[in-house]
């Protein structure tokens, strides 16, 4: 009776270890799942957010590269000016302009056209600029002209520049023909009469022109002072043609010459 208890006791207290064991290998292995499901849960999230950076990554790369080039600055007008483009100063042709005002009034005319160049307006036109201009830069000396007994001698390359300046290769040293007055020849060498000429103002009336072309025309003001005092004021339109045998790069084409 006491054996039969006993062993009741025993199979009692093995059921209880039995139940213990087993409620603790059920709980290590719904934690195994829970942590399993975790970590499946944590690295499926983690795809995705690596996806979603490489998504959003992308987008903002390809914004980027839209937005670079949507907000490239357009070319400025430096940029699209070739580097071999000259930009002359027309001012620099004051001098010429004025001499050759004043010897298209002095020859009563108001249109210069170079191919259709005379002798007496290149006479009128040399006169006009040693005297308003280079009046005190060459020694004088005495020579007889019909009307003046007071010359300067023209250098060679000094007449030929002037010349070239205002009428190309038409008229030269080789055909410029003195007229025993207001220039002399002697040999091969020119001589200009000195004279006191009422001045000649030529302003530059336009701006720098880029676009040079033989056919642009460039305005200028001027102003003849008048021997009663008063002035003749007026507007020449001009066209240049590119040379390089002047420090200008210009020379004269086309003058015409409008009072106001």
């Amino acid at each position: 009776m006491r054996k039969a208890g006993l062993n009741q006791l025993m199979l009692f207290c093995l059921c209880i270890c039995l139940g213990i064991f087993m409620t603790g290998c059920s709980g290590q292995s719904a934690q195994k799942d829970t942590v399993s499901e975790k970590t499946e849960y944590q690295a499926e999230n983690e795809a995705s957010d690596t996806g979603s950076d490489d998504s959003d990554g992308a987008a903002q790369k390809s914004g980027a590269e839209v937005l670079t080039e949507s907000s490239a600055e357009p070319a400025t007008e430096e940029e699209l000016t070739p580097e071999d483009v000259t930009v002359y100063n027309y001012a620099s042709m004051d001098n010429v302009l004025a001499a050759m005002v004043s010897a298209m009034e002095e020859s009563d005319t108001s249109r210069y056209y170079r191919d259709g160049s005379e002798n007496d307006l290149a006479v009128n036109y040399l006169y006009a600029y040693v005297n308003m201009f280079d009046h005190d830069t060459f020694k004088s000396m005495g020579m007889k002209g019909k009307n003046h007994d007071s010359y300067v001698k023209l250098q060679n390359d000094y007449l030929e520049e002037l010349l070239i300046y205002a009428f190309g290769d038409t008229i030269t040293s080789q055909n410029l023909k003195a007229d025993g007055d207001l220039i002399l020849k002697k040999g091969s060498d020119y001589y200009a009469a000195l004279d006191e000429l009422q001045p000649v103002m030529v302003d530059y009336a336009g701006f720098e022109n880029e676009d040079f072309t033989e056919s642009t025309v460039f305005s200028f003001d001027y102003e003849i002072c008048m021997d009663s005092g008063d002035t003749e004021d007026g507007i020449m339109q001009v066209r240049f043609q590119e040379s390089d045998q002047v420090e200008s790069g210009i020379i004269l084409k086309f003058v015409a010459l409008t009072e106001y």
